[in-house]
This record gives structure tokens, C-alpha cells and sequence, in this order.
């Protein structure tokens, strides 16, 4: 848990801003089976939320009004025995879809960290085929329809869907989700408090160099830990402000190609048999020192076609200092989660 009160410290920045808002929700939904191991853990689900949020003042209409927040979320996953229930501490942004503000239509983002009450443990639990860790990384998408009923306050109603695993960090990890309708309770506790984000002088073009480190498991029953290892060149375009193009290219030293089950030996350090290389571009959304990232990546060579021919990254990163930032990110072939990588990136060059 202490891992998770971490994580949500790069929220800190806005506590010194005065309060914007606090929401309520109360979720119904289901947790659906996606693959053929899980149809024992199929069950109703609900969840009871709390979150404080702060408002954005930008000069970009992109991110004028957004709310950033934090949200703490308890689920009861149904069947005790075998699924249990997952706390989550969920940093999120909140967009507004629509020009009107007694009536926003609204849509949320949210990552953060969770905890699994009831994952798979040998012998004592070993019906949960999806989760194989207590703490996982929890992602969810929200969206909602409010409506002013009493000045400060607002009621709506909404829909989404949210995914908890451990990208492969410890098997199983099939990942469980869990699509939901909830009833929301919004108020607003000073109409005039806003978070009046400070640009920093962002430059034209700048190269990164990226340190990474992963690590992953591949059987149950052989569960040995693979560490991986990344590094990687990013050059980012400022397209406007807030957002950047970024075109990169990485160096995967990942040793699960020559992993051979339940041999202990079998892994070597030869980078022909072990290395990957892939190019990549995406797309960098900023809001002061926070931002999301997704690159979308091309293996021009790996060992074996274990893997697919294509990558994606996705994640968040924050400026420790102007040249130094921090991130986490989860690597993903299509549907298939491959790991997340934890590591800084250091800014060697700017242009104007």
C-alpha cells in the first residue's frame, strides 16, 4: 500500500490551489470473461467512490476547464472465495465534451494502482486464473451526463469500463474487466477556484535518451523472473502547446526468448538470441509537468516471431527537472500486455 500513497504524490502540485470539487459514485456493472479460464470468476460487481478534483485554467480550449483529481475506489468483485475486492487509487483527468455547463457531458481518464484482496496463491486460491499479484496497475475510462439541481450541486449518470493486471509482472495475469453503469453526485465547492497552470518554455524539438527496467514471468508453474532491460533515443516535435510528436527507436534486452521451461540454465545473455529492435511514433499530451504517452512501434528485428511484428506503449510520465523526467509504461502487443517499463528519461538536446 505504500507504493500506491507514492503514486499519487505527483498530484501534489495542485494541493496548495484552493478546492474545486468533490464527486460520488456508486457503480453497478460486471465482471466479464475474455478468456476461457475465467468463466468461473464471471460475476455482478459494485463499487462506492470518493474523489477531490481541482479546475484547470489554460489558454489552450483543449484544456481550459479540465479537472484534474484523484479518485480512492472500492470494488466487490462478487464471488468472494475466488475474485474478492480491489481498492484503487485512481489520478485521473476529467474533459468536458460539451459547451454546456449546467449540463456537462464529460469524459475521464484514470490510472493509478490497485489492490487485489483474493489473487491466485497456490494452493490456497487457485480459481483466480486472471490476477497472480496483490497489487496491479488499474486503468479506467468514464463517461458521464450531469445536470445542475441546486446550484453547487450536480447529479448524473454514466457508464465505462475498468481493467486491473500486472502486465505479466507475475503470472496468471489474464487481466479481469469489468464494464459498469454508476450514478454520480457532483459538488462544487467554489466556482472561482481554479488551478492556473504555469507553462513552462517548452522548446521546439528535443532529444531524450531513456533508461527502462521491466521484469515478467512466462509460467504458473516455472515461475522464474525475467529481467528486462531498455534503452531507447525519442526526439519530440512541439506541435502546439500541451501536445508534441515523438519518433524514437528502442533497444529491448529481453532474455524470455531463450527462456525453456523448467530449465533453470536455458537463459543466456547472447544479444543476438535476446535483443529487440523496433522504431516507433506517437503522440505526447502535456498538462504542466504530467503527460500521456502513446507510440505505436515496428520491430525491425527480434529472434523469433514469438512476439507480433508491432508494439504499443502507453503511459505517463512527469518532469522531475527541466532535463530530467520519470515515467511508467505498459508495452502491449494488440490485446496482449508484455510488461510495463519503469525508468527516467534525460533531455541531451533542445533546438528552438
Amino acid at each position: 500500500m505504500k507504493k500506491i500513497a507514492w503514486f499519487s504524490l505527483f498530484l501534489l502540485p495542485f494541493v496548495h490551489y484552493a478546492q474545486s470539487g468533490w464527486e460520488a459514485k456508486i457503480y453497478g456493472g460486471y465482471l466479464i470473461s475474455h478468456h476461457p479460464e475465467m468463466q468461473n470468476m464471471e460475476s455482478h460487481i459494485s463499487a462506492i467512490e470518493v474523489s477531490k478534483y481541482w479546475t484547470l485554467e489554460h489558454t489552450s480550449d483543449l484544456y481550459d476547464k479540465m479537472k484534474l483529481g484523484i479518485a480512492t475506489n472500492y470494488m466487490h468483485l462478487g464471488r468472494d472465495q475466488i475474485n474478492g475486492s480491489a481498492i484503487s487509487i485512481l489520478p485521473h483527468i476529467q474533459v468536458q465534451l460539451n459547451k454546456n455547463r449546467k449540463a456537462p457531458f464529460s469524459m475521464r481518464w484514470a490510472t493509478g494502482l490497485g489492490y487485489i484482496t483474493n489473487p491466485f496463491q497456490f494452493p490456497d486460491n487457485i480459481q483466480n486464473k486472471a490476477i497472480g499479484t496483490r497489487l496491479n496497475g488499474a486503468m479506467q475510462i468514464l463517461f458521464s451526463k450531469n445536470w445542475e439541481v441546486k446550484g453547487s450541486q450536480q447529479l448524473g449518470i454514466g457508464a465505462g469500463l475498468t481493467h486491473f493486471s500486472n502486465a505479466n509482472f507475475k503470472k496468471p495475469n489474464l487481466g479481469i474487466n469489468m464494464p459498469h453503469l454508476f450514478l454520480n453526485w457532483n459538488l462544487i465547492s467554489n466556482n472561482d477556484a481554479v488551478y492556473r497552470l504555469k507553462e513552462r518554455n517548452a522548446k521546439r524539438g528535443s532529444l531524450y535518451v531513456e533508461l527502462a527496467y521491466s521484469k515478467r514471468e512466462i509460467a504458473i508453474d516455472d515461475p522464474q523472473p525475467i529481467h528486462i532491460y531498455t534503452l531507447s533515443g525519442t526526439y519530440s516535435l512541439r506541435r502546439k502547446s500541451g501536445q508534441m510528436w515523438r519518433f524514437g527507436t528502442d533497444i529491448f534486452f529481453d532474455r524470455s526468448y531463450s527462456y525453456q521451461k523448467f530449465e533453470a540454465n536455458s537463459m543466456n545473455y547472447s544479444l543476438e538470441e535476446n535483443a529487440e529492435h523496433g522504431l516507433r511514433a506517437g503522440y505526447h499530451w502535456k498538462v504542466g509537468r504530467t503527460g500521456l504517452i502513446l507510440d505505436m512501434g515496428l520491430y525491425t528485428y527480434r529472434p523469433s516471431p514469438v512476439k507480433r511484428r508491432y508494439y504499443t506503449i502507453v503511459g505517463v510520465n512527469f518532469d522531475v527537472t527541466q532535463n530530467i523526467s520519470a515515467f511508467v509504461k505498459m508495452k502491449t502487443h494488440l490485446s496482449v500486455a508484455d510488461y510495463f517499463l519503469w525508468g527516467i528519461a534525460v533531455n541531451v538536446f533542445n533546438h528552438e
